[in-house]
């Protein structure tokens, strides 16, 4: 029993010193603004100035189109793929307020309980909706590139 209490103890006063040697980054969980989030959560604004999107789709795609984007700024895969989508939107010229920025925590779920209204499995989850109806959603990655997944979901304007 003593084995316990010293091994306890150890690892207790060893993530005191880890934690004051390299503190956490806080994870952002909730709406969190484009600023807020390459301001405070590295590799963000790296990985947006880093890609430059493909064939553009047209901006009118996107008209009455609500984005939202749920993701862990603890994921490598979110520190990919939204970068990515937010640099897409903003060479479109797609206003901010359509887009929804939505931290979640490990479990994939924020204190309104968006994660599980959205069914979120993986991060980073993008969700479509038009007239408040889910007309699709990208998860984790796209399937073929995200210019061709947008182009499914959003259709054409032929």
């Amino acid at each position: 029993m003593k084995k316990i209490y010293q091994l306890f103890f150890l690892s207790l006063f060893a993530y005191s010193c880890a934690s004051e040697t390299y503190p956490m980054d806080p994870y952002a969980v909730g709406d969190i603004s484009i600023k807020t989030l390459f301001e405070n959560h590295e590799g963000f604004q790296d990985n947006y100035e880093e890609y430059q999107p493909g064939n553009l789709l047209d901006p009118a795609l996107f008209r009455g189109v609500e984005i939202y984007m749920l993701f862990g700024t603890w994921c490598h895969d979110s520190k990919r793929e939204v970068p990515r989508l937010l640099s897409l939107l903003n060479k479109l010229d797609v206003p901010e307020n359509q887009i929804n920025l939505i931290g979640l925590n490990f479990m994939k779920n924020d204190s309104q309980d968006r994660g599980k209204k959205f069914q979120i499995k993986k991060t980073p989850t993008f969700v479509f909706l038009r007239n408040q109806k889910e007309i699709g959603r990208i998860v984790e990655m796209p399937e073929i590139s995200l210019e061709a997944d947008l182009l499914k979901i959003l259709g054409s304007l032929d």
